[in-house]
Parts: C-alpha cells; sequence; structure tokens
C-alpha cells in the first residue's frame, strides 16, 4: 500500500512539474519576443468608390512603435504604403484603380519590421461600365420666351444634377451645373438652333469621392 502511495505521489509531482515547464516555456516564448510584437491593428476600416479610383479610410490607435501602414490587393499588387508620423489619426489614401469590385487589406507595421494583425475591406472602384449603364434625365419640353428658353426635366431617382454644355447667344462656349431636384432651367442667353448637351450626374455611392456623368444626351434650342 505504501509503495502504491509513493509511486501516485510521484507521478503527480512529475505531472506538475512538466506541466508548469510547459506554462514557463509558453510564456517564455513571448516575453522573448518582447512588447514590440504588439502593433496596433487598424480600425474602422473602409473604402469609397470613385472614379477609376477608390479612397480607403482607417484610424490607428496611441501606438508609438507605429511606422507605416501597408494597402494591398488581389494576388499581383505591389503594396501601397503609407508614411505614419503621427499616432492616434484618421487616415485615409486616395489609390487609383480601374473600375472592379476588389477586397483590401491594411496591415499595421513598426520601423523594425513587425506587423500588426491583417484588416481587410470590400470596395469598388467605378469606370466606362457603370458610366454606360446610367440613365439620361429627360427633358420634358423646352419652352421660348423673352426671358429665354425655359426647359422643363422629368424626374430621374438618383440624380443629383445635370451639367448642360451649349453655345451662348455670342458664340462662347458655356457649362452650367444645375441642381438633380431643379424641375426647370432658365437658360438666358442661348442660341436659336443651336445643339445642347446634357450629362446626367451620379453618385455611385452615398459617400462617393467623386460625381460620375452619363453619356451625354444632345437637345436642340427653338429657333
Amino acid at each position: 500500500m505504501k509503495i502504491i502511495l509513493k509511486y501516485v505521489v510521484f507521478c503527480m509531482a512529475a505531472f506538475v512539474a512538466v506541466s508548469c515547464s510547459d506554462l514557463y516555456e509558453t510564456h517564455k516564448k513571448y516575453l522573448d519576443m518582447g512588447e514590440e510584437t504588439y502593433i496596433g491593428k487598424a480600425d474602422s476600416v473602409k473604402v469609397n468608390g470613385g472614379l477609376n479610383r477608390v479612397e480607403v479610410k482607417w484610424k490607428l490607435n496611441a501606438d508609438p512603435k507605429i511606422n507605416k501602414c501597408l494597402i494591398s490587393w488581389g494576388s499581383d499588387s505591389q503594396p501601397v504604403e503609407v508614411p505614419v508620423t503621427t499616432p492616434n489619426v484618421n487616415m485615409s489614401k486616395i489609390i487609383d484603380i480601374a473600375e472592379g469590385n476588389y477586397i483590401f487589406k491594411i496591415v499595421v507595421m513598426s520601423a523594425t519590421g513587425k506587423q500588426s494583425l491583417e484588416q481587410t475591406v470590400s470596395g469598388s472602384s467605378y469606370g466606362n461600365a457603370y458610366i454606360a449603364r446610367l440613365p439620361q434625365r429627360a427633358v420634358k419640353s423646352i419652352v421660348v420666351s423673352t426671358a429665354g428658353a425655359t426647359i422643363s426635366w422629368t424626374p430621374e431617382e438618383g440624380c443629383v444634377g445635370v451639367r448642360l454644355e451649349y453655345i451662348a447667344d455670342n458664340g462662347a462656349a458655356q457649362t452650367i451645373t444645375i441642381d438633380g431636384n431643379a424641375a426647370t432651367t432658365l437658360i438666358a442667353d442661348f442660341k436659336p438652333g443651336s445643339e445642347f448637351k446634357a450629362y446626367t450626374l451620379f453618385k455611385p455611392e452615398k459617400e462617393a469621392i467623386d460625381v460620375i456623368a452619363s453619356l451625354p444626351a444632345t437637345h436642340v434650342f427653338p429657333q
């Protein structure tokens, strides 16, 4: 009985010794890596689309070890490096990129090459394919009076404006932009019988960085 008891005590002591040794080795691994391993990651990451470009936005904490951020997308892209001079700031970067949908990755790094956990966010860039799909705000009527030519517009969902390009009665080229909710537009200096072009303006996203114009619709002022 005494022999069995001694054996049990010996086994328990050996188990505790091994467990403590394993625990120590686990903690020692992280202690040896030092504080610099823990780099603050990017926070509140978002992407705002634009015309053949995007704006990537994120926040950094006050970690003084932060030196730069790397933004990458796809397998063949070269990461865009964004230097960081002051931690605890709102960051942004405009990236020129072809039309398409992307997954962007942001890694925060220290001066010695330590890096944060990777943060990912999806976003889109808009181009010719998007423009080709945009509707054009229709002209309901053009009425001439002593005040000029009054263009009446039909409503167009999502339209934020219309850009008009026309030739004035003195021969000068003119460009004006009207509000997307305007029901009528008066052109006082129109040239009778001349053409004008109307580009309908849209924002592809609520916080898009660009207003994008449709293909032009051509109209003619009455004589």
